[in-house]
């Protein structure tokens, strides 16, 4: 299937540190796309460690940092860090549900603020993501 490349931008204001607490892709039938481990990674990103695979674990509304993602921001000039999907092969992915950074109200600022959504080669979207508010009662997803 065509990678979908979600490019962050900016984050809620952070001086060091982005997150994301899931992503989920979905297919033209509206059907979930299953994504092991293997098929999402980050780069780009100043920490030495990838546990993107915690975007795909299945725990979308939670305040548990374990099953959340983040990762040190890249100094200036640097290009701008991704989180990339691999689906499975002969799937067409048809869009996107992306969980902000939902550890605590405090915590929010790690939350990823503007980002843009590549899908293949096309660019699919770009905008601002809803700062999550550090619990488990809101939707904080975009």
């Amino acid at each position: 299937g065509e990678e979908v490349v979600l490019e962050i931008l900016s984050n809620w204001g952070h001086p060091k540190t982005v997150g994301l607490t899931a992503v989920e892709l979905f297919d033209a039938t509206g059907a979930p796309v299953r994504l092991l481990k293997a098929q999402v990674f980050s780069s780009g990103f100043s920490s030495a460690s990838d546990k993107a695979y915690r975007l795909v674990n299945g725990r979308c509304l939670t305040t548990e940092e374990a099953d959340m993602w983040s990762a040190g921001l890249p100094g200036p000039g640097a290009p701008s860090p991704r989180i990339t999907l691999v689906p499975p092969a002969g799937c067409r992915p048809a869009w996107l549900r992306v969980w902000n950074y939902n550890r605590s109200l405090h915590e929010s600022s790690k939350g990823v603020r503007e980002a843009s959504v590549r899908v293949g080669r096309r660019d699919a979207w770009t905008g601002l993501l809803p700062c999550a508010a550090g619990d488990t009662r809101s939707d904080y997803t975009l």
